[in-house]
């Protein structure tokens, strides 16, 4: 009976750390478990509002049957600056295309930043990040000075428009948000642009435009 005890005792010493041991794997798992469906790191949609001001030019498609004094085919493009909400005081880049379609019918789409900043966008984003930027066709790009920015691209919009008037002319955008740099880099969601611009093949036209959607972060 001496030595069945001490044989216990022994088996028991083995036994127990073995047990502790694998235990420790399943409550690992479950502790990874409860923080996922707590939402750490989950990303949130939010309200994204806010307003800028543009400065547009009219680039006339000449191989498209574009002439002076149309305002289609063309490529409108330009810059703003503004201040909408997560991002604060901001400037931006944009660009898009649009032709004829029918009877003050015009059919916008959008038309990428690359072809047209390379310059400006070179000073504030990497090699890298300029080419990403071309290979998604991002037409509007919303940035602020701490290295944060906010990168849509353009839904095709088929609308009114009084093609022989340039003086007056009416905005909106339909854009997706494909990502971005800093806090925004995984970023999604859709908003509209919308207001009054001007816009002429002879210099810059002023307009203010205003944000409505949601941004998911």
């Amino acid at each position: 009976m001496k030595i069945f005890s001490i044989f216990k005792a022994a088996l028991l010493t083995v036994f127990i750390p073995f047990l502790i041991g694998c235990e420790k794997e399943p409550l690992t798992e479950l502790q990874v478990s409860a923080e996922s469906e707590l939402g750490k790191g989950k990303q949130v949609e939010r309200p994204f509002k806010g307003r800028m001001v543009t400065s547009t030019i009219l680039i006339g498609d000449e191989e498209a049957g574009w002439t002076e004094g149309d305002l289609l085919p063309a490529w409108f493009l330009g810059s703003g600056e503004g201040n909408a909400t997560h991002i604060g005081k901001f400037n931006a880049y944009f660009s898009q295309y649009g032709i004829p379609v029918g009877v003050n019918e015009a059919q916008v789409v959008g038309a990428p930043v690359t072809m047209f900043f390379t310059d400006e966008l070179s000073a504030l984003f990497t090699p890298a990040e300029i080419a990403l930027m071309a290979e998604l066709e991002v037409s509007v790009v919303i940035y602020d000075k701490h290295g944060n920015s906010i990168w849509s691209a353009r839904v095709p919009v088929t609308r009114n428009l009084i093609l022989d008037d340039a003086s007056r002319v009416e905005v909106y955008q339909e854009l997706v948000i494909v990502g971005g740099t800093g806090r925004f880099a995984e970023a999604s969601g859709s908003y509209i642009l919308s207001g009054i611009t001007e816009v002429s093949s002879s210099g810059p036209g002023k307009g203010e435009v205003q944000i409505e959607g949601v941004i998911v972060y």
